[in-house]
């Protein structure tokens, strides 16, 4: 999530304001290799879309992540990037 300003129609992206932060989700995955995928792997600043770097939950109803920005913020933009599991295909995000 970066913070975006905009000054007399000028728009300026100042920071990733989510890098790093406290997340949750719902639930975590853990693939056949015993890694876990827990939320932390969403706003590490790696920007990987193999799904082995990527935050997932396990299958279920209402899925949800969430991370704490710490302090009161206006979220001008949300980037989503998908993890890859169809042989180099992204998947849609679902939000």
């Amino acid at each position: 999530m970066w913070l975006v300003v905009a000054v007399d129609g000028v728009v300026t992206v100042t920071y990733n304001a989510a890098l790093r932060r406290a997340s949750y989700q719902s639930s975590v995955y853990i693939d056949s290799d015993g890694r876990y995928h827990s939320a932390a792997l969403a706003n590490d600043g790696d920007r990987s879309t193999q799904s082995a770097r990527c935050a997932t939950t396990r299958r279920e109803n209402n899925p949800w992540w969430a991370v704490d920005l710490g302090v009161p913020s206006t979220v001008a933009r949300v980037d989503l990037v998908s993890a890859d599991h169809n042989n180099g295909r992204l998947c849609q995000p679902r939000v």
